[in-house]
């Protein structure tokens, strides 16, 4: 038999292909954009104590207003500080944006003065 013993002990060699791979080109990292209104906390707390400077001692509001931050207060169990915190915080974030930054950089300017070994 001609056929299939002819090719016994006869080494097969691959044509190479008549088209090359690509590079492999790798698309870069784009930069994030910078976005001038921030989605994270808009107020800092800090954990320990600061000193009389960062800490205003009054705020004046009528009786019933304070009595409905002091039951907030006792019934999430947070300090009065915390609960104003908040209520600020979400009052600022359903401002409008023009509104917002207007007060962001005051905000930012103070926090810039702030001591940053109580973060």
């Amino acid at each position: 038999m001609a056929g299939l013993d002819s090719l016994k002990g006869k080494e097969f060699k691959h044509s190479k292909p008549d088209t090359s791979k690509p590079e492999t080109i790798k698309p870069k990292k784009s930069e994030t954009p910078h976005r001038t209104m921030p989605d994270d906390q808009i107020l800092v707390h800090y954990k320990g104590r600061l000193t009389s400077k960062y800490t205003p001692k009054s705020v004046q509001m009528q009786a019933d207003s304070h009595m409905a931050l002091k039951q907030i207060s006792i019934s999430e169990n947070k300090p009065m500080r915390e609960v104003v915190n908040e209520v600020i915080e979400n009052y600022i974030k359903d401002m409008p944006d023009t509104q917002k930054k207007l007060i962001l950089p005051q905000i930012r300017a103070i926090q810039n003065t702030m001591p940053e070994d109580n973060l």
